[in-house]
This record gives structure tokens, sequence and C-alpha cells, in this order.
């Protein structure tokens, strides 16, 4: 069986999607944040609220590092960096929003990366929310992503955690853009599937950043 499988019962923007929009109407309360990255959809007002707090404190802190710090400059071309933050996604099931997981970020940018400058890094400290609680489970994931200089390519993120009742596979994309002087922060965007105990799947997307 699928883990607590309605968040608050209602229908789901996602919590990021691409694409250019305006609010209103039937297909949600969202804003369409540009700047660092282009039309990034962010969920607004109720269905904002929907969000555990600490997800609408992710996506409010996200459309302010996207629309207000200053654009990748002086980006190193050698050596190491080591950037934290918060990775936050809703898992959805149609239109329905099924659970809200967030976690600790914690990424490396590697210059010096003989194979090609490479991200990678872990989300840890994994927190579930859906209709039932809170949850921690045990497991983290594991992040890599291609620089390419501002940004960052196409990428993976995929791991397992682990809940009484069994084992939930993610995997999908991560990708971004460095920001700031010296490549001083990180945002940007996720996507995928998370599989459940018992083989059925249901879609994911969200968003991070990290400095």
């Amino acid at each position: 069986m699928k883990y607590q499988v309605i968040f608050l019962g209602i229908a789901s923007l996602a919590l990021t999607a691409c694409g250019g929009g305006s609010s209103g109407g039937g297909g949600g309360e969202f804003v369409v944040s540009n700047a660092i990255i282009d039309g990034i959809e962010l969920p607004t007002g109720g269905d904002l609220a929907v969000y555990p707090q600490e997800v609408q404190d992710l996506i409010t802190e996200f459309q302010d590092r996207n629309e207000n710090t200053p654009q990748a400059s002086n980006i190193p071309t050698m050596g190491t960096a080591n950037y934290r933050g918060t990775f936050g996604i809703s898992v959805e099931d149609g239109d329905v929003i099924v659970a809200a997981i967030y976690g600790d970020l914690a990424l490396a940018a590697d210059w010096d990366n003989p194979n090609g400058d490479l991200v990678t890094g872990k989300v840890t400290n994994l927190s579930v929310v859906d209709g039932g609680g809170t949850y921690n489970p045990t497991g983290s994931l594991a992040i890599d992503a291609p620089i390419s200089g501002p940004s960052l390519e196409l990428g993976t993120v995929k791991g397992t955690f682990s809940l009484p009742n069994g084992d939930f596979n993610l995997n999908g994309s991560f990708d971004g853009a460095f920001a700031g002087d010296g490549a001083s922060s990180m945002l940007g965007q996720t996507e995928g599937t998370m599989t459940y105990p018992d083989n059925t799947t249901d879609s994911f997307s969200g968003l991070w950043y990290a400095d």
C-alpha cells in the first residue's frame, strides 16, 4: 500500500513547473519567477498555504534568491567549493499532492575533476509530511550534476529512504545555476518519480538552493 495517499486532498499545481502564465482562474494560484532561472511557476496564496511551513519557507526563499541575487560572475575554473542549503519536493498522484518531502542539502563543486567539472552532494535529515503527520525516515539522496559555465547541466538525484512500512525509491533529474560573485550560491529544480514499497509510482517536482 502507498504511504498515506492524500495530502490535504487538494488539487496541485506541483511545487514547481516550467512555462509562462499568470495567477487566477481554475489553474491554481501561482507566480512566475524569472531571473537566474526563467519561467519557474511558484505556488502562492492558498496553493502555497497547504505546504508545511518548511516547504513554504523554501519556496519563498527560492523566489527571493532567483529574482534578487546577481547573476554568477568570476566563476572559478579550478579548485573546489562547498555549499549548504535546503531541498524540497511535492509528490503528486495525478493532480493531487500526496506528500511533501524536505531535507538538508550539502553540495560540493569540483572544478578540478579530471572527468569534467562536477557538483556532487547529498540530501540528509529527511522529513516526510502527509495528511497523517510528519515522519523522519532513515536514508539519504545522492546528487550528481555536471558543471557547464554558470549552469548545472542535467544531473541526477536518487536514493532510498525507509519508513516502517517499507522502502521508498526516488529517482529524478537535478539541474540549476550558480549565482553571485565567485559563484557563491546555487539554486535549481528537480523532478522525477518516487516508487512505493508496493512498486507503484508517483511523480515529484521541487526546488533547492545552497550557499
